[in-house]
């Protein structure tokens, strides 16, 4: 049924019929814009705790149910280097340090650009020290276990809490 046309006196203004359509329009697209703003705000955000840069698996490392991806240091360079240049460190993610045999280590912040935890293990694999929060600016500060260590594993700064790695916990690799 069609609606009655209404009279209308010449004073009264013409409403545009279109009108509550574009302010529905502007409203739909600005909520859409602030929308889309939060997704890439949550989004950009879970990626800063993720590293883009690239590693190799080399071994896993268990801690209980908990699963850490490193790369193995064992050459001469790569022991001399180890995360050093590199610009960050996914959370599941580390360096394994590999010894000959076991003994005293140290280990420094040269060129590190993210605070780490540092693990040292016997030739069990079990914890004799953790290290942890190790800032790079302590550099030139060097770190080593009061106790003769065979493996070393670098982790995010905060890691060795929250897998519960402590002194006497077994890894298993």
């Amino acid at each position: 049924m069609l609606k009655p046309a209404v009279a209308r006196t010449a004073s009264e203004p013409k409403q545009m019929t279109g009108q509550p359509y574009f302010k529905s329009l502007v409203f739909f697209i600005v909520s859409l814009v602030f929308l889309w703003g939060a997704v890439f705000a949550v989004i950009h955000k879970k990626g800063q705790s993720q590293c883009s840069e690239k590693y190799r698996q080399d071994v896993t490392v268990r801690v209980g149910e908990q699963v850490v991806a490193a790369q193995t240091a064992k050459s001469t360079t790569e022991l001399e280097k180890g995360l050093g240049g590199r610009s960050c460190l996914g959370t599941q993610q580390g360096m394994l340090f590999s010894f000959d045999k076991p003994g005293d280590y140290p280990f420094w912040m040269r060129d590190m650009h993210f605070p780490i935890d540092i693990v040292w293990l016997d030739s069990a694999h079990k914890v004799v020290e953790v290290s942890e929060n190790i800032s790079p600016s302590s550099y030139p500060k060097s770190f080593q276990p009061d106790f003769q260590a065979q493996y070393v594993l670098e982790i995010n700064a905060g890691q060795a809490q929250k897998l519960g790695i402590a002194s006497g916990t077994k890894l298993n690799f």
